[in-house]
């Protein structure tokens, strides 16, 4: 990698900055696999080593859980994620709002981050649609019970917040 910068260095991951962008050359994944089940029993399989090309929220989150699930050896110590990234700073502070919902919940528990997440939302109850003369025509809470897809969630929260929570 002669063309890469470093633009973040982590204990388990490195993310670059490639120059020229057009070094990025995208993955195709295996489906089935091509090749045959690890010989190695799930204590002494080999040392993690992953590409990640784009390191937005799902880049950080690929990462961690990918650790996580290769969490019977040390991470730190065995383990290298690398994260490819082409933008200069690929985490916005603001964002777009994200629900979090359905099998979110499920991921961000995992990761162990559902009380951080659930701390930095947006505060969102629900939405209204509201006439020029802010008459309501249609309101909508949020679901907290996670029976039903409704227009908002109770897990509301900017993506630049998401992402570093993430990180």
């Amino acid at each position: 990698m002669e063309d890469s910068l470093p633009v973040q260095q982590h204990t388990t991951k490195t993310r670059y900055l490639l120059d020229p962008p057009q070094t990025l050359i995208p993955l195709a994944l295996e489906h089935p696999p091509l090749r045959p089940p690890s010989p190695h029993p799930p204590s002494q399989s080999p040392p993690l080593k992953i590409l990640i090309i784009g390191t937005a929220i799902a880049g950080f989150v690929l990462a961690t859980l990918l650790l996580l699930l290769h969490s019977s050896q040390p991470a730190e110590k065995n383990s290298h994620i690398t994260l490819l990234e082409r933008l200069p700073v690929p985490l916005r502070d603001k964002g777009e709002g994200s629900d979090i919902r359905g099998v979110g919940v499920d991921v961000i528990r995992k990761l162990g981050q559902e009380t951080a997440i659930r701390a930095s939302t947006t505060g969102e109850e629900g939405v209204r649609i509201v006439d020029e003369r802010d008459g309501v025509w249609a309101e909508f809470g949020v679901d907290r019970t996670r029976a039903a897809q409704t227009g908002t969630s109770d897990i509301t929260i900017l993506r630049g917040r998401l992402a570093r929570i993430c990180l």
